[in-house]
């Protein structure tokens, strides 16, 4: 399109894998393109299709108001409008709110099927906890390692500290784990048993007893911490 209508091509911006529904300020390629807008670099973007551009109403008009302040326009190869005319304006409201309106009602569906899973009590990812395996897409506690993983809380209640904890899975086991994630795995409610506010959402590796003996000794932790 650029080489038939002798535009001469000065960057290529690609948000691969990133919804034109997401926030402009999420999209990586979508805030350097609209730095070289105003840095002059730009005159006219072209992209396909509207919905390619934004599904958002309100970003829509935000984004406008900068390349209008730096003179700069905007192509689809692949569609016509005309923001010259209140008609042409008018149609540019209505698809802009139907490709908002379709993301809104796809993003609903997909909330509803995972929100099925959950209650069924199956994994919407592809990851699990230390010390859990994956099986008929639903958690199930892996013989293998969930000793170790009990270990790991009992060991934090005897010794108070995240890095023995450390230090004992890697000269043991040779399991090397940041601090952050032994922290993080503490206050997994997994661990119990529950996760999306359902109680019972995975066969529990720890009793409450002691996922509340370790909470209160983070807690103490923290108070000292901060005074």
């Amino acid at each position: 399109y650029a080489a038939e209508h002798q535009m001469k091509v000065v960057g290529l911006y690609a948000d691969e894998g990133i919804t034109a529904r997401k926030k402009y300020r999420n999209r990586a390629e979508f805030m350097r393109m609209l730095d070289d807008v105003q840095q002059n670099k730009i005159d006219v973007i072209l992209f396909i299709k509207l919905d390619r551009w934004f599904r958002n109403v309100a970003d829509y008009y935000e984004i406008q108001k900068i390349l209008d302040a730096n003179n700069v326009q905007w192509i689809t190869t692949e569609e016509r409008y005309d923001t010259t005319t209140a008609n042409g304006r008018l149609n540019l409201n209505i698809k802009l709110s139907i490709a908002q309106d379709e993301s809104d009602r796809t993003s609903e569906r997909i909330k509803y099927v995972f929100e099925n899973k959950r209650r069924r009590g199956e994994i919407t990812c592809g990851s699990v906890p230390f010390g859990y395996r994956i099986e008929n897409k639903h958690m199930e506690v892996d013989e293998e390692t969930a000793p170790i993983a009990r270990e790991i809380f009992q060991r934090f209640i005897d010794s108070r500290s995240v890095y023995s904890v450390q230090q004992w899975l890697a000269q043991t086991h040779g399991i090397q784990y940041s601090g952050t994630a032994i922290n993080h795995m503490l206050r997994n409610k997994r661990y119990i048993g529950q996760a999306y506010g359902i109680d019972d959402f995975c066969p529990p590796l720890i009793d409450q007893d002691t996922f509340d003996a370790v909470q209160r000794i983070k807690s103490q932790s923290a108070s000292k911490t901060t005074k």
